[in-house]
């Protein structure tokens, strides 16, 4: 189970990751011919840090 959570935090850290160098660099991202705005991988960077955090906190309270 603790290898789990390390894999999930591990994970959502490194898409958060992704999302704010898309956000530092200014890339743009075309899906479907579709052009995703920043501020929607702003909101993804948010919500994979906090899940990752979250997932560390749990993996720091479980290992001991």
């Amino acid at each position: 189970m603790v290898n789990i959570i390390k894999l999930n935090f591990i994970v959502f850290g490194i898409i958060g990751l992704i999302h704010l160098i898309r956000l530092v660099t200014q890339f743009d991202a075309v899906i479907g011919g579709y052009s995703v705005p920043l501020l929607l991988n702003l909101l993804f960077f948010v919500l994979a840090g906090w899940l990752a955090f979250e997932n560390y906190k749990i993996y720091n309270g479980r290992k001991k």
